[in-house]
């Protein structure tokens, strides 16, 4: 027999979503050559056309839905996989590839304004 029973509702994401949360989005993009070249139009990073690539459109599909619950409207974007040759960034030159690194190529701060 049960002597007490007591419920308790979770919050769902909805809830979370009303009660003011602030969401922030991170991007990771994956430069490796797994992807393809950029020139091929199998690619993930291919653009054509002046058309985003297919990187680019989920990009701006999620951050455009996410960015309206995040108060500072800045998101920092990683890239890993990429192939440098003699880039200088900050007070140091870049070859070779780069398993983690700012895409806006600020060695103190990753973060971007707004989802473009």
């Amino acid at each position: 027999s049960v002597i007490k029973f007591a419920a308790r509702p979770k919050a769902s994401f909805l809830d979370f979503m009303k009660g003011n949360v602030d969401m922030s989005l991170m991007v990771a993009i994956d430069y490796t050559g797994s992807n393809g070249h950029p020139n091929d139009h199998q690619s993930l990073h291919h653009i054509y056309g002046g058309n985003p690539s297919r990187y680019q459109h989920a990009i701006r599909q999620i951050g455009n839905i996410v960015s309206v619950y995040d108060s500072d409207q800045k998101f920092p974007v990683f890239g890993f996989g990429a192939h440098f040759n003699n880039v200088l960034v900050g007070n140091q030159y870049w070859n070779g590839v780069k398993h983690d690194f700012h895409v806006n190529f600020n060695p103190s701060d990753p973060e971007v304004a707004g989802v473009h």
